[in-house]
């Protein structure tokens, strides 16, 4: 089947498109999808599938087309040329429009166009000998411009991607940072919490003062004399304890010497050696060692 050369509107503007024979009946196009577009575009022998196709109006400019690469190069000459109106009949608005205006249009069959041939490449002997080696070349520049630029935009994303990793990982640093801090604050507030109260205790002890009884009031025993011989030898040590049988002088004792054993925290140690200084002389507890 030969190819056509048909006239549409679209988004206003008047395109011309090469499509097979079949496509175009009586100033009716059948369009099909979008995916498909060029491949079936280059087969001569395709068909409309009016079920999924859309249909619109166009007026018919060139019939009878032997091949695809004549009617591109007759495309070409008509669209140099602005007397392209040969047999022209009116213009009619088409009932569906194309979503691409006619710009979008011919880089999509660009793209289209080097998607069928890496799809049929050993399989598809296709006749370049009309495709110049201008049009090759132009071709080969515009894909390496859109892959140079896809592979600029990709490092650009790359390189955002590290700095904005960068600043969170300095955000969670930092929050490590203050965390630690906060902690450090907290545990030293506590401490000072503790002495400020032990400084309140001690400065309501100071104010309370000290107790004091007069000794008209105090207790007969205890304004009794008291004298302690300190133990020099065995038989002072044996007189001692024989003393301490007698739980009233046992008492006595005991209550002449609180004085140097207040109450406070601790395990007594310094309280054992007062006590050890009053009742032994030194040489005796050499001797005891």
């Amino acid at each position: 089947m030969p190819y056509k050369i048909v006239q549409t509107i679209e988004r206003g503007k008047t395109i011309l498109v090469i499509v097979p024979s079949l496509w175009e009946e009586n100033g009716n196009l059948w369009w099909p999808p979008k995916k498909t577009q060029y491949k079936l575009m280059k087969d001569e022998q395709s068909k409309p599938d009016k079920k999924e196709w859309k249909l619109m109006d166009c007026i018919l400019k060139r019939n009878n087309i032997l091949t695809y690469q004549q009617a591109e190069a007759e495309l070409s000459i008509m669209e140099d040329n602005s007397d392209t109106d040969v047999n022209d009949t009116g213009m009619v608005a088409p009932r569906t429009t194309v979503v691409q205006d006619h710009e979008e249009m011919k880089f999509e069959v660009m793209a289209n166009k080097l998607r069928f041939n890496q799809e049929n490449q050993g399989n598809l002997c296709t006749d370049y000998s009309h495709v110049s080696a201008t049009e090759s070349t132009t071709n080969h520049e515009n894909i390496v411009q859109i892959i140079s630029t896809e592979t600029l935009n990709f490092d650009q994303i790359l390189a955002n991607q590290n700095i904005l990793f960068e600043k969170i990982d300095n955000m969670l640093q930092i929050q490590a940072i203050t965390h630690e801090n906060q902690q450090k604050i907290v545990q030293k507030l506590a401490r000072q919490s503790v002495q400020l109260e032990e400084i309140s205790v001690q400065l309501a002890e100071i104010k309370e003062g000290p107790s004091v009884t007069f000794l008209k009031d105090a207790n007969p025993v205890d304004n009794e004399s008291f004298t302690l011989k300190p133990i020099e030898n065995q038989r002072d040590l044996i007189s001692l304890d024989q003393l301490l049988v007698d739980r009233a002088e046992k008492n006595k004792l005991k209550r002449h010497l609180a004085f140097l054993c207040s109450a406070s925290k601790g395990e007594g140690k310094t309280c054992a050696y007062k006590l050890l200084d009053i009742l032994f002389t030194r040489d005796f507890l050499c001797n005891c060692s």
